[in-house]
């Protein structure tokens, strides 16, 4: 199930009309010069998200890499456990990002004598869950909020006091922070279907060849040729992050979000308008 929503985003990335860019083409003893103007659009649609996806990284700290990779063990098997019996999707459980190093808090205070340098080992759980028909959407986060806060339950303390990690806040904006994603975190997957992108590139076609068009008539000219190019599929979850695109799974028949009642697909597209610089009226 999807619901359209025409991207006002689109805009006129880069006007190819400076002399400097103009391209060269010799053709015997004739020489054409010819130019392009580019926009470039986005298309969105939002989907109804199927699955709960949720991300428990693991921090644990000890005086030594063995101690630490040890205590890691048993902290990740009790939280795999726990998940199991929240009732994941059978194959969705991924265990990941195994690392052990000096902890990073401790390395400037231990190179200055003032405390004994402990190590860090790390990992990241990551599950599926269908989401329950009929429950709204704030039964839906105020669930998911409750499962993150008891698998945080299990995570253990700092030399603070306070649990390696906190629960992320609700109210986020889309897109996440690398910190963020390092904190217990719920994102909601919408499944991506032929049509859903069909739908969204014909939004941005349609919107970058307008923007196009537009700027030619206000030049006064008509593109000799027109030519577009799409670019990689991405989702309101950027992939700068390698936690990220593992959240993500490297599925494009998925995209994630931190909303429970839509989850963006958005695709973009450029179109390129060739014309001759003889042609302008100015």
């Amino acid at each position: 199930m999807s619901t359209t929503m025409f991207s006002p985003a689109c805009r006129v990335l880069a006007i190819g009309l400076l002399l400097g860019g103009f391209q060269s083409i010799v053709r015997g003893q004739t020489t054409e010069r010819t130019s392009s103007i580019r926009a470039t659009a986005t298309g969105t649609v939002n989907l109804k998200p199927t699955l709960l996806r949720l991300s428990v990284p693991i921090k644990v700290i000890a005086e030594t890499g063995w101690e630490a990779t040890e205590n890691l063990r048993t902290v990740r098997q009790s939280i795999v456990e726990r998940v199991e019996q929240m009732g994941s999707i059978d194959g969705s459980l991924k265990v990941f990002g195994f690392h052990c190093g000096p902890n990073q808090s401790s390395s400037i205070s231990s190179l200055r004598g003032e405390v004994k340098p402990t190590f860090a080992a790390k990992c990241f759980v990551v599950a599926d869950f269908v989401l329950r028909d009929g429950e709204d959407h704030e039964e839906t986060v105020g669930r998911s909020q409750e499962q993150l806060r008891e698998l945080a339950s299990l995570l253990p303390k700092t030399e603070s006091g306070r649990r390696s990690y906190s629960i992320s806040s609700s109210s986020l904006p889309i897109g996440l922070t690398s910190q963020q994603l390092q904190e217990p975190l719920a994102l909601f997957v919408a499944k991506v279907s032929d049509e859903d992108r069909a739908k969204a590139f014909q939004i941005a076609i349609d919107s970058a060849i307008r923007e196009a068009r537009s700027t030619f008539k206000g030049l006064g000219i008509e593109p000799s040729s027109m030519s577009f190019s799409q670019s990689p599929e991405y989702s309101s979850l950027r992939q700068a992050h390698p936690l990220e695109a593992a959240l993500i799974r490297g599925k494009s028949d998925e995209v994630s979000g931190i909303f429970a009642d839509q989850v963006p697909y958005t695709v973009r597209v450029s179109v390129s308008g060739q014309f001759e610089p003889a042609d302008m009226k100015w």
